[in-house]
């Protein structure tokens, strides 16, 4: 950091002026001199060390593990925003995908079959329905003709064959009826039993185990698919490759980032040595000069863009970071050129 103060200097200058008189004895007369009031004028510029990086940059990592299989772009070409950049091996996971569309069609498959055979167990039950009602009716018209008791002819020819047997016929005749009556009233509960079971509502409990098989398979085909899809990094935005740090045949590095992009359509400007003690008079929107190691005889205009409120300790000085954005740019700025910024105060 540095501090010029240059303070102007006022010159005092008397001019002694003497009057001669004629002769006869006149005095000569003197003048006083009159200083000239000093100008004092005082400027201060502050100037810290910068570095150009990029508005927009993205360090980007595989999101998943596994073989580098193909890198698709060069340092220093430009990509549109979501290109390819680097794609890992995916045979194993390209498989997947493809085993849970088989078990979505199988799942949506089996739901279909269980509406269609819901749908003709319903025609069925509406058939069966009907049938069960014409065996009612029937079996109610039996029961109420055994009801009403066998007529007179009957009873006349059951005497007239075998009078010997009165008492027997007699019997048995009572017997008969009772169990007649006993199988008709049965008859009619059993089928008024069936009835009622094919009136009642049916079941979907296999129609809505289905329909949670075919959603289960879907959500498992989307995980499939986004897992393959993890496996090729693409660019956020569209800018720069700047850096690749992958290997085809290698595990991509847990230190390094797999691929650097920078939007480098726009530069600005950050300070690393600006303390605490100069920071207090910097405010946004301050006017800057900004010049470069690299470019002689360059000096672009900037404003203060923002002040980063936290602080970091460097060479014993606790400094904040300045950021400045140029109003015009140079085509040859490069990332982490070195820069110098100065703010009059």
């Amino acid at each position: 950091m540095r501090s010029i103060t240059s303070i102007g200097v006022a010159v005092l200058l008397s001019v002694l002026l003497l009057l001669s008189g004629c002769s006869g004895g006149t005095a000569p007369g003197s003048v006083e001199p009159t200083p000239t009031p000093a100008l004092d004028s005082k400027s201060t510029q502050i100037s810290a060390e910068a570095k150009v990086v990029p508005i927009q940059s993205a360090e980007l990592v595989f999101q998943t593990t596994g073989t580098v299989a193909e890198i698709m772009v060069q340092e220093g070409e430009r990509v549109d925003k979501d290109a390819p950049l680097a794609r890992l091996d995916a045979r194993d996971l390209e498989l997947r995908v493809e085993q849970a569309k088989v078990d979505l069609t199988r799942s949506r498959a089996n739901y279909e079959q269980l509406k269609v055979t819901a749908e003709n167990g319903r025609q069925a039950e509406i058939s069966g329905i009907q049938n069960a009602e014409a065996q009612v009716r029937e079996v109610q018209a039996a029961l109420d003709q055994l009801l009403a008791g066998a007529d007179k002819d009957q009873i006349a020819a059951a005497r007239a064959e075998v009078a010997q047997a009165q008492a027997n016929l007699d019997k048995l005749l009572g017997e008969q009826r009772a169990g007649q009556l006993e199988g008709a009233r049965a008859g009619v509960q059993n089928a008024q039993a069936r009835l009622n079971q094919l009136t009642a509502k049916p079941r979907k409990t296999d129609l809505d185990m289905a329909q949670a098989q075919v959603t289960a398979a879907e959500i498992a085909l989307k995980q499939a698919e986004l897992a393959l899809a993890r496996t090729t990094l693409r660019a956020p935005f569209a800018g720069t490759v700047a850096a690749i740090n992958l290997d085809v045949g290698e595990k991509p590095s847990e230190e390094k980032p797999a691929v650097v992009l920078a939007g480098v359509s726009a530069w600005q400007i950050e300070t690393s040595d600006l303390t605490e003690l100069d920071v207090v008079d910097i405010h946004e929107g301050d006017a800057v000069t900004i010049s470069f190691d690299a470019l002689p005889g360059v000096a672009l205009v900037g404003t203060v863009d923002r002040i980063k409120p936290l602080g970091e300790t460097y060479q014993g000085d606790m400094t904040y970071k300045v950021v400045v954005i140029p109003k015009q740019s140079d085509e040859r700025l490069r990332w982490n050129m070195t820069a110098t910024i100065a703010i009059s105060k």
